[in-house]
């Protein structure tokens, strides 16, 4: 996949995680299919996702309208944290002032924006020295933070 940063075309390696909201369960796109609908264009059409909490279980998702019900594709950023951590969609971050930022999609970019603290949004790629500390579907209290918030 090559992306246009700057003008120049940045190659990444492309994969996906997915969390499923019914089961409550975050795991590893091992195989993702997409088929044209009318008038929604190609839409998610089989997943099948492999459990982070079982490496074992291996479930699979066939119906498009229970893919969207269900599931949420969230795209790796090809970034990596300080300590090696890939960095996806939706995962939290902290920097070195211990405000915690969430990362998303936005207008072609990654982008990190404030989740605690009061940091400002900007592209995840200007983003340094960071940390993953959780993600915001799976994580109910944040490493080193106290339900408010506070470090």
């Amino acid at each position: 996949l090559g992306l246009i940063y700057k003008g120049a075309i940045v190659m990444r390696e492309t994969k996906f995680r997915a969390w499923d909201s019914q089961k409550n369960i975050l795991g590893m796109v091992v195989e993702l299919s997409y088929s044209p609908i009318v008038h929604l264009g190609y839409v998610p059409s089989y997943v099948r996702l492999q459990n982070f909490e079982d490496l074992g279980e291996v479930i699979h998702y066939s119906d498009p309208d229970e893919i969207k019900k269900l599931l949420v594709i969230e795209q790796y950023t090809g970034i990596n944290d300080i300590d090696d951590i890939e960095v996806f969609e939706n995962d939290l971050i902290t920097n070195n002032y211990k405000d915690v930022y969430e990362v998303e999609w936005f207008n072609t970019a990654f982008w990190v924006v404030p989740h605690i603290g009061y940091g400002s949004s900007k592209p995840l790629a200007q983003f340094k020295d960071f940390k993953v500390v959780g993600n915001i579907h799976y994580t109910d209290k944040l490493v080193g933070y106290n339900e408010n918030g506070k470090h």
